[in-house]
């Protein structure tokens, strides 16, 4: 199973990730068994949480492209969803100095 691992602001919605993902799962080409797709936090320190995806690929070379697509995608989201990039009226997603 790939994953990718993002650090993320402590004050993120992680369920607000897990629908995007959830899709990236289903629609991925390299993806298998999106059921067995995992979205959970791994790890939080003051600073920021650790949010890990995990998805199956077919093999490791399909994998790697697949964890690229991935950690590219959410990334994205959690830059549209991040409120620091301009509107503080939703939480953060993206971690920043304090």
């Amino acid at each position: 199973m790939m994953h990718v691992e993002l650090e993320l602001d402590n004050r993120a919605d992680v369920d607000a990730l897990r629908e995007p993902f959830r899709e990236f799962a289903q629609s991925d080409e390299d993806a298998i068994a999106p059921d067995d797709a995992v979205c959970e936090v791994i790890s939080q320190n003051a600073r920021a949480m650790t949010v890990r995806f995990m998805v199956r690929a077919e093999d490791p070379k399909k994998g790697w492209g697949m964890h690229c697509r991935l950690r590219e995608h959410m990334l994205a989201v959690a830059s549209r969803l991040d409120a620091a990039a301009g509107h503080e009226t939703g939480p953060a997603f993206l971690p920043g100095e304090r």
